[in-house]
C-alpha cells in the first residue's frame, strides 16, 4: 500500500506456456529409400516482469472478532450494486483495408481491396457491479451472434486463353468481450460509464474467381472459405437508466472494436528473362464500431437508492459459515464426447472428413457466489485437460490415402451462474458463457504407388472459440464448507473447416461442394470445490 490504502504498487512475473503453434512433420519414403525427414515444433513460452499501479475503490475491510457488533449507520440501499443478466441488439459497420495484388496470382489485371462490413448484432450480456457512493464500478461479459458482411470491388484479370473476375467477401459471424466498467451517477437513476476490455470475433473470408475462356464456352466458378478466431481490444461508452422503480436497467452503448491486421503483407520481385512481378500486398486494421440497445435483470434489492436521514438499526446476527456467497475453487472430472461434422475434397471425386471422438477430462475451476435468499448468482471460470481423440475414416483415391484425426488437448470457458436453492443445502442452477478448446489436427497422407512409397504425417495445433451452456447441481459436503457438484456442458465451436465450392463445365474439372459442419462438444462432469466464507 502507497500510503494512502487505496492506492497499491506491484511487481509480479508471469511464466506463459502457449504449447505448440507451429506444424510437426514427418515424412518417410521407402520407395525409392530416402532418410525421414522429421520436422519439430517445440512449445512456446514467455516470460515477463512488469511492475504496475493500482487504484482500489472502498474503505478497507475490518474483520469483525465478535458475533455481535454495534451496526454502523444504517446506508441508503444501493441502486446498482449486484448480478445482472440481459440482452442487448443493435448495428455494426466495420473496415477491413487491404489490397491483394491479382498479379500474384498469375494474372495481369488490378487489385482486389479490402471491405466495410456492416449488418445487424444482438445476444446477452452478464456481469456484476460493486458502488462506492456515485461511483460504480463492474466486470461484464458479453456474447453476440452477428451478420456484419461486405464484399470487395469485383477486380478484373486475364491469364493466357482466358479473363476473369476475382473478389474477397467477409463476414463476422460472432463477436464476444470481457471488460470492464467504471461509472458515475450524474442522478440516483441514471450510470454514465467507460468500459474497455479483451475482444473475440469468429470472422469468414471468402476468396471468389470466375473464368471464362476466351476460345470456347468453357467457364469455372471457384469460391473457397476460410474461417478464423481474431482477437484484440474494445472500448467504448454507455449509459444506463432504472426502469421505474423495478430491477430492470435499460442501457444504450457504443462500443469500438480494434483487431489489428487479419491480413498477409509484404513486397514481392522477381525478375527474369520473359518474366517479371513486382507487386505489394497491403493489410490495415480491421475495425468494428457498434452501436446496441439492451435491457438488464438484477438482482438484489429493488428500487433506485433514496436519500434517508441517517439511522441506527440493530446489527443483524452473524451469517452461518454454511452459506452459497463466497469465493470458491475446486477440481473436476469426466468425460466427453465431440462431433466434428464436415466433409471436404480431397482428390477426385474422394471427400474426407466426419470426426467423431472421445475420452477423459480433468482440471480445475473458481468462481464466486452471490446468494439473493434462494436465488444464487455466479461468475466462474475452468480449464481442463483432456483426452478427447478420434479420427476419420481413411479415404482413398488412386494410390493416395489420407485419415484424419482430431486430439482436444485443452478446454477452458468463462461463464455466468443462475440457480436456485430447493433447500438450504442444494443448488441446482444453469449456466453459460465463453468456451475455447486447442486441439491437434493430425492428417496421415500415404502414397501407394509402386513406384513411390510414402507417408507424411503432420501435426497442427488450433484454436477454437465459441459458446458453452449447460447446467448442474451442488450440494454441501456435511456442515463443511466443502461443495460437491455434478454438471453437464454442451461446447459449440460453429465452423472450424475451410471450405471450397467449385462450378465447372469443364468434363475435366467436376463441380464440387464442400461441407463446414459444426463442431460441438458434450460433456459430464463431477467435481468438489471449497468455498472461503464472505
Amino acid at each position: 500500500m502507497l500510503g494512502s490504502p487505496n492506492w497499491i504498487g506491484r511487481i509480479e512475473y508471469l511464466h506463459y506456456d502457449l504449447g505448440q503453434v507451429a506444424t510437426a512433420s514427418t515424412s518417410t519414403q521407402t520407395i525409392p529409400p530416402r532418410a525421414p525427414a522429421i520436422s519439430t515444433a517445440g512449445s512456446q513460452t514467455i516470460d515477463v516482469v512488469r511492475a504496475g499501479l493500482s487504484y482500489k475503490f472502498g474503505e478497507p475491510s475490518n474483520i469483525a472478532s465478535v458475533p455481535y457488533a454495534k451496526a454502523p449507520i444504517a446506508a441508503p440501499p444501493s441502486s446498482w450494486a449486484g448480478f445482472y443478466l440481459g440482452g442487448h441488439g443493435g448495428y455494426g459497420w466495420g473496415d477491413s483495408p487491404s489490397s491483394l495484388p491479382l498479379v500474384l496470382f498469375g494474372g495481369a489485371g488490378g487489385a482486389v481491396e479490402g471491405t466495410k462490413p456492416k449488418g445487424w448484432v444482438a445476444g446477452g450480456h452478464f456481469g456484476y457491479n460493486w458502488q462506492y457512493n456515485r461511483f460504480v464500478t463492474g466486470l461484464e461479459i458479453d456474447l453476440s451472434a452477428a451478420d456484419i458482411k461486405g464484399n470487395s470491388n469485383p477486380a478484373a484479370f486475364t491469364i493466357p486463353g482466358a479473363t476473369g473476375i476475382a473478389a474477397i467477401d467477409e463476414k463476422v459471424k460472432y463477436l464476444g468481450t470481457v471488460r470492464g466498467r467504471l461509472g458515475w451517477l450524474p442522478a440516483d437513476s441514471v450510470l454514465l460509464y467507460g468500459t474497455a476490455g479483451l475482444a473475440w470475433e469468429r470472422f469468414e473470408r471468402g476468396f471468389a474467381t470466375s473464368i471464362t475462356s476466351t476460345t470456347g464456352p468453357e467457364t469455372e466458378g471457384n469460391r473457397a472459405v476460410g474461417p478464423s478466431d481474431r482477437f484484440g481490444w474494445v472500448a467504448g461508452v454507455g449509459g444506463e437508466v432504472l426502469l421505474g422503480s423495478s430491477n430492470w436497467i435499460g442501457r444504450l452503448e457504443y462500443l469500438h472494436y480494434d483487431f489489428g491486421h487479419i491480413n498477409d503483407s509484404g513486397t514481392f520481385a522477381v525478375s527474369q528473362p520473359g518474366f517479371s512481378i513486382n507487386a505489394v500486398q497491403t493489410a490495415g486494421r480491421q475495425t468494428i464500431d457498434v452501436v446496441r440497445a439492451g435491457a438488464s435483470f438484477k438482482f438484489g434489492p429493488a428500487g433506485a437508492a433514496v436519500a434517508t436521514p441517517a439511522m441506527y438499526a440493530k446489527a443483524p446476527r452473524m451469517l452461518p459459515l454454511q452459506t452459497w456467497a463466497g469465493f470458491y475453487f475446486g477440481a473436476h472430472a469426466g468425460y466427453g464426447w465431440k462431433d466434428n461434422d464436415f466433409s471436404t475434397h480431397f482428390f477426385n471425386d474422394a471427400f474426407v472428413g466426419g470426426i467423431k471422438s472421445r475420452g477423459w477430462l480433468g482440471g480445475g475451476h473458481a468462481g464466486y457466489n452471490w446468494q439473493y435468499a434462494r436465488a444464487v448468482a455466479g461468475l466462474e471460470i475452468d480449464g481442463s485437460a483432456t483426452g478427447i481423440k478420434g479420427s476419420s475414416l481413411p479415404v482413398t483415391s488412386g494410390f493416395l490415402s489420407e485419415t484424419l484425426s482430431d486430439n482436444v488437448k485443452y478446454l477452458g470457458t468463462v461463464r455466468g451462474r443462475l440457480g436456485w436453492t430447493p433447500a438450504g443445502n442444494w443448488l441446482l442452477y444453469g449456466t453459460g458463457g465463453l468456451a475455447w478448446e486447442r486441439v491437434q489436427r493430425s492428417s496421415v497422407d500415404i502414397s501407394l504407388d509402386p513406384g513411390f512409397t510414402r507417408t507424411l504425417i503432420e501435426d497442427r495445433p488450433r484454436d477454437h472459440f465459441g459458446w458453452v451452456a449447460g447446467a448442474g447441481v451442488e450440494s454441501f459436503i456435511g456442515s463443511s464448507n466443502w461443495i460437491a457438484r455434478l454438471e453437464y456442458l454442451h461446447y459449440d465451436f460453429g465452423t472450424v473447416e475451410s471450405t471450397t465450392v467449385s462450378t465447372s463445365n469443364v468434363p475435366a474439372e467436376p463441380s464440387r461442394t464442400d461441407r463446414g459442419g459444426r463442431q460441438t462438444i458434450e460433456t459430464v462432469r463431477a467435481g468438489v470445490s471449497y468455498k472461503f466464507t464472505p
